[in-house]
């Protein structure tokens, strides 16, 4: 018996603990941030605004939140006309130097025309006006 629960102690405890650790690690972790907050509220608080922003970077991303980690709706290229929202706080954005948290919610303008987030690091006036 004295053999059996030394057995248990050395080698069948620790694995319980273990696994235990394990699990309660994955149980009590938090949700991932960027997944938990790809979805958010918006309105046109620029009120249609007729003034476009310009993107300024090459390939710059449309994304389906602001965060990196947020689906992919499209890219587009320097130069290309958006028409600004509203903006949120999001992943910070870093570019020439400066870092940027705020994303806009930005469309192209027609009907159907994709619209997403994106990071105001890549907007020549720093994004939407007013917030979401």
């Amino acid at each position: 018996m004295r053999l059996v629960s030394r057995m248990l102690r050395v080698t069948v405890w620790p694995a319980i603990a273990v696994l235990a650790t394990a699990v309660g690690g994955v149980l009590l972790a938090p949700a991932s941030p960027a997944a938990a907050s790809c979805s958010h509220g918006y309105s046109d608080r620029d009120n249609h605004n007729p003034t476009y922003i310009q993107v300024t970077g090459s390939n710059v991303a449309m994304r389906q939140g602001p965060h990196s980690s947020c689906g992919l709706i499209d890219r587009f290229s320097s130069g290309t006309n958006m028409y600004p929202w509203c903006y949120v706080q999001g992943d910070a954005v870093t570019r020439n130097g400066t870092t940027y948290t705020t994303w806009s919610r930005v469309h192209l303008g027609a009907v159907g025309d994709p619209e997403g987030w994106m990071s105001d690091a890549y907007l020549n006036n720093g994004g939407a006006d007013n917030p979401c």
